[in-house]
């Protein structure tokens, strides 16, 4: 760089000027550093972030920058070529701004999902192979008991091995049947219409003369027989075009480049902020109080897999749920209770009262009108802020703007099974009254001119109290 600079512009040479320092500190403190601070806080000092255009971009980078502490070895890298397949499988984070309108995946994620059309692009290319392993092996099981067939690689210059090339045409095998399965899980993706896009290696004219197949390790090939006569109409439309379309996998993507101006530099760094240490506040939420009440636990137990369920529908609409869905969620429901503790002997009954308790949200006028989407409206929605000089930290099952109020709600998945089920939520609203309180008081700290009202809402016995705050 320093040769060269004399034949830059004097834009050129300026940039030049402003990097150089900062690459001349990099490179004295390389191998002093681990290999991930060494590169990103050389890209800091070459104003990288300002480039970016989202904080989703921001997470792309640091996504790489933990690829590179994975690949750590002393402050370097003990292989380039793992770095670049590495990369490869590096892919950029799904944008939280976009609508499902269209949705890019792999197969492997599409699997159990149906989409009213499906595209699948590229399919005349292949899969980057691997290398030939040291060692083969194939296991089987008969009535004399497990049988294990060994083969070693042949050694440089020596014969092939016959036993090796049966293990290794099996395993080519098993890769095609894993592509069939893999191609049948994304063509049966399709409500209505499945779009196919691929390509072959060679110009109209050269596949018309030698009747070129695609590749055997891609997944045109095994469409093939059904899709050759589509490829030869084409050819004959295409015949005298000379234009060669490759469907290599490493076709190289275009790439722009992003610029800071010349005379651009970095924010100060904001000032501090006042801080003083305050006690935990003493204030228990009842419901999280331990219990050795087994009843209470059980309830305990339920509430927390109800309101990750009750979040879930909040964020994703009530159109997509409906009985059948929840009756699919079941080994996922019993997943998460046992992941709570609930063992076999209580599984059916605690199952049961978590299965009534959504159901019923997604059904009753109440739950529909707590659960129904708004602008705004949060679930599980985590505050921190100074209660009578305390600090206190919440978390809000779900909170809403409707009708120019502010509805606070808390869900409660306790019941009463005998007795008068009125008076028990009566007695909820005192038990819970100075909690939620506390819920207004952060809101309105917040808003001080919406008037804001909180609800106590019981799935199992379509419960619910409300009041003024």
């Amino acid at each position: 760089m320093h040769r060269r600079a004399s034949n830059l512009s004097d834009d050129g040479q300026a940039r030049l000027a402003r990097i150089v320092p900062i690459l001349e500190e990099a490179l004295a403190k390389r191998g002093r550093l681990t290999l991930r601070h060494w590169v990103e806080s050389t890209w800091v000092s070459l104003n990288g972030p300002a480039c970016l255009r989202s904080n989703r971009e921001l997470e792309d980078a640091s996504s790489y920058f933990d690829l590179l502490d994975r690949l750590d070895s002393g402050g370097d890298i003990d292989s380039l070529s793992a770095l670049e397949k590495s990369i490869r499988l590096l892919f950029s984070q799904p944008d939280p701004e976009a609508n499902d309108s269209i949705q890019i995946m792999t197969i492997h994620k599409a699997k159990g999902l149906e989409f009213d059309a499906v595209l699948l692009p590229a399919l005349g290319r292949h899969t980057y192979g691997d290398d030939r392993s040291l060692l083969l092996w194939d296991e089987r099981t008969t009535v004399h008991g497990t049988e294990l067939l060994m083969a070693p690689m042949k050694p440089k210059g020596g014969e092939e091995d016959l036993i090796y090339e049966f293990l290794n045409n099996i395993e080519a095998e098993r890769i095609k049947n894993e592509s069939r399965r893999l191609l049948y899980v994304a063509v049966t993706r399709a409500k209505h219409e499945l779009h196919l896009f691929g390509d072959l290696d060679c110009t109209a004219q050269e596949f018309l003369e030698e009747a070129k197949p695609p590749d055997s390790r891609s997944l045109l090939s095994l469409l093939w027989p059904a899709v050759r006569q589509e490829f030869i109409a084409q050819a004959e439309v295409e015949r005298d075009r000379p234009v060669k379309i490759h469907a290599a996998a490493e076709s190289s993507i275009e790439r722009s480049l992003s610029r800071l101006p010349l005379n651009w530099t970095a924010p100060g760094v904001p000032g501090g902020l006042d801080w003083w240490p305050v006690n935990e506040p003493e204030f228990v939420d009842p419901e999280d109080e331990v219990t050795y009440d087994w009843a209470g636990e059980r309830a305990r137990r339920i509430g927390i897999v109800v309101h990750g369920v009750l979040q879930r529908i909040a964020e994703e609409g009530l159109s997509h749920w409906d009985e059948a869905r929840l009756r699919m969620m079941q080994p996922s429901l019993r997943a998460a209770l046992a992941n709570q503790g609930v063992g076999p002997a209580d599984m059916p009954d605690m199952l049961s009262r978590t299965e009534r308790a959504i159901l019923t949200s997604i059904t009753d006028s109440r739950g529909r009108w707590i659960l129904q989407g708004r602008p705004h409206a949060r679930s599980e929605f985590a505050l921190t802020g100074t209660v009578d000089g305390q600090l206190n930290n919440f978390a809000i099952d779900r909170t809403f703007i409707a009708d120019g109020i502010r509805w606070i709600v808390d869900y409660k998945t306790g019941s009463r099974e005998g007795g008068d089920p009125e008076a028990f939520l009566d007695n909820e609203v005192v038990r819970y009254k100075e909690k939620m309180d506390r819920y207004a008081q952060l809101f309105r700290a917040l808003d001080p001119h919406t008037p804001i009202k909180i609800g106590l809402y019981y799935p199992l016995m379509n419960g619910w109290r409300e009041w003024e705050a």
